[in-house]
């Protein structure tokens, strides 16, 4: 087998943990969790048509228990995925009208590591429809 080395932007900070998350559109959509083990947040790449040279797609993507990543299945190259807003770019009275406060990087992570405690305390080994879809 001949293995070929791919090329990640300068700025990309590599990480022991990385999904792919759609080869569909003859190219590969990655998510590096790059912002540190315990950010809820990532950054999703795309390569080019040889799947060997990617560049910067979205920032600060959202990471739960998966990556906030769909596939729009009826319209072709098209694709949803949720970002996290660090208050630059839009009006923060929308968190306080509609949520009562604003919300940071840090409510954030913990709201996570408060969801993943209740996640491991509960003796319910249920999953959801899309966990069932991607269980190995």
């Amino acid at each position: 087998m001949n293995l070929k080395q791919v090329h990640l932007p300068k700025d990309a900070m590599l990480s022991a943990s990385f999904t792919l998350m759609d080869t569909s559109e003859e190219q590969v959509f990655l998510y590096l969790e790059n912002h540190g083990l315990r950010s809820p947040f990532g950054n999703l790449y795309i390569s080019d048509a040889n799947a060997r040279v990617f560049s910067l797609s979205m920032e600060n993507v959202i990471k739960g228990n998966a990556v906030d990543f769909e596939r729009v299945t009826s319209l072709d190259g098209t694709f949803i995925a949720n970002r996290y807003d660090d208050g630059h770019t839009h009006d923060a009275s929308f968190n306080k009208k509609f949520f009562g406060k604003e919300f940071s990087e840090q409510d954030m992570i913990a709201e996570d590591d408060r969801k993943s405690r209740m996640s491991r305390s509960s003796n319910s080994n249920s999953l959801n429809k899309k966990q069932e879809e991607t269980k190995l």
